[in-house]
């Protein structure tokens, strides 16, 4: 229990609670009840009471800081806990949570937790940022400065809760990136991937003509496309979260990246990729079903694995590196093809806004009509001209591919009537 009282002061009873003593000066929170009659005794009683419950309130308002803070970890302990708390009451996204989480565990609290909180200074955060970039291996520049982003974060929050004077982080610049943001495939690299006989075909083939983040294409459903008026809807992206600080990782579908949904036009290789995953999917589904076994789509994802399950964002990385193995170029990124698709509309003289309203980019100009510019006829002369330069890469592809017989929109393996 946390050290506080009730004391009598005049006409009324104050609730005080000791929370600590950050830069050696203590402090107490303090709430009052006034007496309504001094003199019954049943008045004062009743105050009393009251006062008594405002401490129990005071208690729980500061459970997290009713603490003597000696060291960075337990500041960064506290911070975490506080984070945890806004997740669990739908203020931060579980992902962010995860993100910080990760970051104090692996990156943070190993070198700095035993830190003096008092004495911490700007030369132990450069410090601990030159053992990162020494240690085996190196931790990169970017995840560097992401590091020191989070400790900054931390330190602020003590600031403003006067557990910690000062934020040594501040005057600490974050490292210098090299500027490489990967590579962006030419088009005839586009061409051989999206003619490759791989596992995963028709997603690179989607990758690279819609320019998806890989989230969003592994959180694709089949309600989202619609193949008669060529488009598909990009509003949700699949991820895998810790419902709370100890429980296991679930997978979830969010809103993508700056919670706006878009919705691009399909150019016609990217209408017969899917087509060609709507069948290879049937198939495996029947097989599994056959099996004697259920079908673990829960969404109606567009892309799955073998049983259904959804795919890992790093299964189909590695997958996409042994693809460009075989093929005998350079390695690339899912995110890569994403890059791949900006270039290629860029090569064909693509301007930038139309460019933006495909990929999602985010600007305050974009905001309110990032779904009407979706049907600009810009942008559907956009996405038909990138069918026309990458249809070489897919053979007997049918030149328009409207809805198909049995193409299962809803994901549940139902053919419409």
């Amino acid at each position: 229990m946390r050290r506080g009282s009730v004391v009598r002061d005049g006409n009324r009873w104050r609730a005080m609670l000791d929370i600590g003593a950050p830069g050696g000066k203590r402090r107490w929170k303090r709430r009052g009840v006034t007496i309504a009659d001094p003199d019954d005794p049943a008045s004062v009683e009743a105050a009393r009471q009251e006062a008594e419950r405002l401490l129990e309130e005071l208690r729980a308002d500061y459970a997290t800081l009713t603490t003597d803070v000696k060291s960075v970890g337990q500041l960064l302990a506290l911070w975490v806990d506080e984070q945890a708390q806004r997740q669990a009451d739908g203020e931060l996204e579980a992902s962010s949570y995860s993100h910080v989480e990760r970051t104090v565990r692996l990156h943070v609290l190993p070198h700095l937790g035993r830190a003096p909180l008092g004495t911490f200074s700007p030369a132990d955060v450069l410090a601990w940022q030159r053992r990162l970039a020494r240690q085996e291996p190196p931790l990169s520049p970017a995840m560097r400065g992401k590091a020191l982003q989070v400790l900054k974060q931390a330190l602020r929050w003590g600031v403003r809760m006067q557990l910690v004077e000062t934020s040594a982080a501040e005057p600490v610049d974050p490292p210098r990136t090299s500027g490489d943001h990967g590579r962006a495939a030419s088009l005839a690299e586009v061409q051989r991937l999206c003619a490759h006989p791989s596992r995963h075909r028709w997603l690179f083939v989607v990758l690279s003509g819609l320019g998806l983040r890989i989230g969003e294409a592994l959180g694709l459903a089949w309600a989202d496309v619609d193949l008669d008026a060529r488009m598909v809807k990009v509003g949700q992206q699949l991820q895998r979260e810790r419902p709370g600080p100890d429980g296991p990782r679930e997978w979830v579908r969010r809103p993508p990246k700056g919670r706006k949904v878009r919705s691009v036009p399909l150019p016609g290789f990217v209408v017969h990729a899917l087509h060609e995953q709507h069948v290879q999917q049937a198939g495996q589904r029947t097989a599994v079903e056959a099996a004697g076994m259920e079908w673990e789509d829960q969404w109606g994802l567009v892309f799955t694995g073998d049983t259904g399950a959804p795919l890992h964002a790093s299964g189909v990385g590695r997958a996409l590196a042994k693809v460009c193995d075989e093929l005998g170029i350079d390695r690339l990124t899912p995110h890569d093809l994403r890059r791949s698709c900006s270039s290629l509309l860029a090569s064909r003289g693509v301007p930038t806004r139309v460019r933006m309203a495909v990929l999602g980019h985010s600007t305050s100009r974009l905001t309110e009509d990032v779904y009407t510019r979706a049907y600009d006829p810009d942008v559907v002369s956009a996405m038909d001209g990138l069918d026309d330069a990458v249809v070489g890469g897919i053979q007997d592809r049918p030149s328009r591919v409207s809805q198909r017989e049995g193409w299962d929109t809803a994901g549940n393996g139902e053919t419409p009537a």
